[in-house]
C-alpha cells in the first residue's frame, strides 16, 4: 500500500509540473505577441523559473520588458512582405530601425 502511495504521489507531482508548464507556455505566448520585433520570453531553468526577456540579433537578455521609447509606436507595412516599421507622431518621423531614445 505505500507503494501505491508513493507512485500516486509522483503523478500528481508530475501532473502538477506539466500543468505549471503549460501555464507558463500560454502565459508565454499571451505575453510575446506585444513585445518589440525580435524579442522573447524566456524562462531561467531553476525551480522559480523566473520571466527574462531575450533578443538573439542583438544577442542582449534583460530582466524588464523592453519598451519603445516614448511617442514610439510600431507598425506594418500594408505589403504582402509586412515589413515592419516605427513612427513617431510627435517627431512626425518614421523608421525601419528600432528607435533607442
Amino acid at each position: 500500500q505505500q507503494q501505491q502511495s508513493s507512485s500516486s504521489t509522483q503523478q500528481q507531482q508530475q501532473h502538477g509540473n506539466e500543468q505549471k508548464q503549460q501555464h507558463q507556455h500560454q502565459h508565454q505566448n499571451q505575453q510575446e505577441s506585444d513585445l518589440l520585433p525580435g524579442w522573447k520570453l524566456v524562462y531561467t531553468k531553476t525551480p522559480r523559473a523566473r520571466a527574462f526577456y531575450y533578443n538573439a540579433s542583438l544577442k542582449k537578455s534583460q530582466w524588464t520588458k523592453p519598451t519603445l521609447p516614448t511617442g514610439w509606436t510600431v507598425h506594418k507595412t500594408k505589403t504582402p512582405r509586412q515589413r515592419i516599421f516605427y513612427f513617431n507622431q510627435g517627431l512626425a518621423k518614421t523608421q525601419w530601425e528600432v528607435p533607442t531614445e
